[in-house]
């Protein structure tokens, strides 16, 4: 004794059948949602990487020419000292002297 299935299907049968669809479209969903957000964070990572390093290479950069110049200035002294040994250093100030006070 067989059953016949080739007619329309019962009613809980459908259902069924559009409960697994509707679960298997979510988990679809769901697979394809957690990919993009995924490689979003990738994304993200990799820019914030790139842009540290930028920082950190651009302030090395800086800290060797800041460096640089200040050699270069102070060697630059040195030779005009030694081209002009009258030259006069500048005055250094002296702060004034206070007058004790009085007693009244």
């Amino acid at each position: 004794m067989s059953v016949d299935r080739t007619g329309p299907a019962s009613q809980p049968e459908q259902r069924q059948a559009f409960m697994q669809a509707l679960t298997t479209e979510h988990f679809t969903l769901q697979t394809a949602r957690a990919v993009a957000v995924n490689e979003g964070n990738g994304r993200t990572a990799l820019y914030v990487g790139a842009l540290s390093s930028t920082l950190v290479a651009g302030t090395t950069v800086l800290a060797v020419n800041l460096a640089y110049q200040a050699r270069r200035f102070a060697s630059m002294k040195t030779s005009v000292a030694a081209e002009f040994p009258s030259a006069r250093s500048r005055p250094t100030l002296v702060p004034p002297t206070s007058s004790p006070r009085r007693s009244a």
